[in-house]
């Protein structure tokens, strides 16, 4: 008796539904569709959110393994050697000479166009 009115009564939900043009689904997709009609709307904002709490957890790991590194007795003075030496190297490429002055600005500025777009 009990299945019985259970399947009439789907029966007339489905006639109701048909009739203003819906379609039911399976209730397993009913989770999904709330969390979609809740956070759609927020999707955009939830993302940015997202993306600046992961920021901030990489650079709270970033710190992290640099403080550790430089824990390490003869690392954090050869790191400082090869910061200066790269520093050198980049002086001497790009900022000597006027030409390789415009190189280097016109290599940024396509960088901004990629970027900016």
């Amino acid at each position: 008796v009990v299945r019985r009115r259970r399947l009439q009564r789907d029966h007339r939900r489905l006639r109701s539904d048909r009739r203003h043009g819906l379609r039911r689904r399976h209730p397993s997709h009913r989770p999904q569709q709330l969390c979609h009609r809740r956070f759609g709307a927020y999707q955009r904002p939830l993302t940015i959110v997202a993306l600046i709490l992961s920021a901030g957890i990489t650079v709270y790991v970033t710190g992290a393994v640099v403080d550790a590194i430089n824990d390490i007795p003869l690392l954090a003075p050869f790191f400082e050697l090869v910061g200066i030496g790269y520093s050198a190297w980049f002086v001497y490429r790009y900022l000597r000479l006027a030409s390789t002055r415009q190189e280097l600005a016109n290599k940024i500025q396509g960088l901004k166009d990629d970027v900016v777009g």
